[in-house]
């Protein structure tokens, strides 16, 4: 700008003056148009509401309308654009006098219509009350009387009631002796007269040529309006003329701005780069708010719209997917809104700042993932909060930096009295030093350290807390930080104390109920036997079935006393837990039940058997039951046959006890490892009908499962379930004993 010459200043200058014109002559037409379609819109208004108007009428004196809202209304507008007219005193091209003759016709026909809404209301209600009026009075009424009044209110509801010579029998009615009669006659007077007043407030209404008086100012306002135009066309021509001189002006001083053009283009492309290597989406809009400059991001920020070229829309949609904040109404303000986009359903922060030409710089931060470990932080957060474990976070030197609510209200300190300290605060002097020695070993490791400590509240009260603590690490792997999460089980270590004592109880008292209630037992099974050899021999067989009685009693007895004590012994505690060689047992099992099988020749087949982790006298005790029963229900038909195998089976080993047996059927499966359970009468089957209980108590104790299946008539397989051993042995060969 600085090297144009005068005449080049002179036509720029020129050109702006020309433009400036030309700006307001455009505004001014385009307030003009704006105008005249308004006006344009008010005359046909006006124009539309006197029809309908005239139509409501029509039909409010044929009683078609129930109701004059619309009359009303009608009336309302035609009143309304009375004043918006009125209000454009400042338009020479309004015809006033002619309006005003129209408004004055208007008003007339308005006084009329009130008239015949008063009147079209009293026929519409003398309408309805005739019939049923004229119904009453015929029931009752002599036949030639009560249908002339029938034939005279049809005439008088259907045909004009001069035409039809009603005024005679109306009068006739109306002076009747009769009040019935007399009361119908006045009425239908009445209604006649109303009809005809109706009639002729109709023909008034419509005399009344106010559309004739519109016409005639809309088409005065046409005339003017155009006349004005003519005069903008001429001005616009000169203007046209002096534009096409000033081009040929500017096209010199456009030829010596070409350097500066290239020079600006060289920035503008070094600007479009420097937007494109932005990570936000950009966007730059002018004063008109028009799309300027933006970056590849900015045309996939929003898929379903595409590239959104004017801030406006830009706003729009904003609105539409805003999350948090508003945007501004005005372009000049600042603005900064989260924005959803629910195409991608990513989260963007958008902000606007104004310009110093007035338009807009608009930025959007994708904040998708920032929010995404903002709301998992909040839920850990949360999650640590009100974690009814205590929570406790020290730095590398062991000073705490957090703890929970949790490990004040265990400890009873506050939250300033602990923050700062180290965790000996809650040391109770009852822990061997070794103890912290291997956990400070442990975690100085980066391992994790597990164990009980015995700690001190607050108060001085001792308990115990299940302690876990594991080092933070840093990106360098660098352990900054000690979590360590503490849950009191004092209570429960006190119900544990408990339940071994209880237990210890509970098995010297079967012991000892065991052992005093075997030997008398005993002593009834020895002297029964002994009464029965002592039995002279013309003794009744009375005495002695009764003496087999009492010694078959007192050998149930002893069984169900055995059943007990084995019962009672199959919930040992686990924790002398070790690995138990199955081949063993079963082995041990087996000899046991072979001691004690008489007459029988078992057919014994062992499969490859694993190492689990267990009590070997638990152990043996299940496989003893599992052998015994199967001995003990035998088919009376054939040898017995017991196969013991192995199986893997997820996370442990299912071990099945095979039979040929008698079987079981299939209803009692579910209830036969119940206390008590029996299938079969004692006399054929003696037992406490405990074995399968117990077995299913000691798989249970090992972690572990058991449950049958079985063919009636076929055999009985019985599986059990145990956690897997600190080893496996699966190469043993098999094993069969005959």
């Amino acid at each position: 700008m600085r090297r144009l010459s005068r005449p080049a200043l002179l036509v720029f200058l020129a050109a702006i003056a020309v433009a400036t014109t030309a700006f307001v002559m455009l505004g001014r037409s385009g307030i003009d148009a704006r105008r005249h379609a308004e006006l344009v819109a008010t005359f046909d208004a006006m124009a539309q509401a006197e029809t309908s108007l005239d139509r409501d009428l029509l039909q409010v004196m044929a009683g078609l309308l129930p109701h004059y809202d619309t009359v009303v209304a009608h009336s309302s507008t035609l009143q309304g654009l009375f004043v918006r007219l009125e209000g454009g005193e400042d338009w020479p091209e309004l015809p006033h006098d002619a309006l005003a003759n129209y408004r004055r016709l208007v008003e007339a026909k308005l006084a009329a219509s009130e008239q015949i809404k008063a009147v079209a209301a009293f026929v519409r209600k003398e309408g309805s009350y005739l019939p049923f009026a004229v119904q009453r009075y015929v029931e009752t009424a002599e036949g030639k009387v009560g249908l002339s009044v029938q034939d005279a209110m049809i005439a008088l509801l259907s045909d004009d009631p001069e035409d039809a010579g009603l005024a005679g029998p109306l009068a006739r009615f109306a002076a009747a002796a009769d009040p019935a009669l007399r009361g119908i006659g006045q009425h239908m007077q009445a209604l006649m007269e109303q009809r005809q007043a109706l009639h002729e407030a109709t023909d008034e209404y419509f005399a009344i040529d106010s559309h004739a008086a519109l016409e005639h100012a809309r088409e005065q306002y046409m005339a003017a309006f155009g006349l004005r135009q003519d005069r903008l066309a001429t001005l616009t021509r000169g203007l046209q003329v002096l534009t096409v001189a000033l081009f040929v002006g500017l096209g010199l001083t456009i030829s010596r701005l070409g350097r500066a053009h290239e020079r600006a283009e060289l920035a503008h492309g070094q600007l479009v780069d420097a937007v494109d290597s932005l990570q936000e989406a950009f966007a730059l809009f002018d004063h008109g708010r028009r799309l300027v400059l933006c970056n590849a991001r900015y045309d996939s920020l929003f898929p379903g719209h595409g590239r959104i070229d004017g801030f406006r829309n830009l706003l729009a949609v904003l609105r539409a997917h805003a999350v948090e904040g508003n945007v501004a109404a005005d372009q000049g303000s600042a603005m900064e809104m989260l924005v959803a986009n629910p195409a991608d359903g990513r989260t963007h922060l958008f902000r606007s700042h104004p310009t110093s030409d007035h338009g807009s710089v608009c930025l959007f931060t994708d904040l998708t993932e920032h929010r995404r470990v903002e709301a998992q932080i909040r839920k850990l957060t949360a999650a640590v909060e009100q974690s009814p474990v205590a929570i406790v976070i020290t730095d590398a030197d062991s000073c705490m930096e957090y703890v929970n609510p949790r490990f004040l209200e265990l400890t009873g300190y506050g939250m300033d009295e602990v923050i700062g300290q180290t965790p000996r605060l809650l040391k109770s002097g009852e822990v061997r030093a070794s103890v912290y020695e291997e956990m400070w070993k442990t975690i100085s490791a980066g391992l994790t350290w597990r164990g009980e400590l015995i700690n001190r509240k607050k108060n001085g009260e001792l308990f115990w807390e299940s302690t876990t603590i594991s080092p933070i690490r840093d990106a360098t792997g660098r352990i900054t930080n000690y979590v360590a999460l503490k849950e009191d089980i004092t209570q429960h270590k006190r119900n544990v104390d408990l339940l071994i004592d209880a237990n210890a109880d509970i098995e010297r008292m079967l012991f000892a109920a065991s052992h005093d209630l075997q030997e008398p037992v005993r002593l009834m099974q020895t002297y029964c036997q002994k009464l029965t050899r002592q039995l002279p021999g013309d003794a009744g067989a009375d005495a002695r079935e009764s003496m087999g009685f009492i010694v078959e009693a007192a050998r149930q007895l002893g069984h169900l006393i055995s059943g007990l004590t084995t019962y009672s012994r199959s919930g040992r505690p686990t924790d002398a837990f070790g690995p138990v060689d199955c081949a063993a047992v079963v082995n041990r099992a087996l000899a046991e039940c072979l001691a004690l099988a008489e007459q029988q020749n078992p057919h014994v087949r062992m499969g490859p058997l694993p190492v689990v982790q267990g009590d070997p006298v638990l152990l043996v005790m299940l496989f003893e039951n599992l052998i015994g029963n199967a001995l003990k229900f035998r088919h009376p038909a054939r040898s017995p046959e017991i196969v013991v195998t192995a199986e893997h089976d997820g996370a442990g080993w299912r071990i099945d006890v095979a039979d040929n047996g008698i079987g079981i059927e299939a209803q009692y499966l579910p209830t036969i490892t119940q206390p008590f359970s029996r299938l079969y009468p004692r006399a054929t089957h003696p037992g406490a009908g405990l074995g399968l209980a117990s077995c299913l108590k000691i798989a249970k104790v090992h972690g572990g499962r058991l449950w049958l299946d079985s063919v009636p008539n076929a055999g009985t397989t019985v599986h059990v379930w145990l956690p897997a051993g600190a080893r496996v042995e699966e190469d043993r060969t098999a094993v069969a004993v005959d």
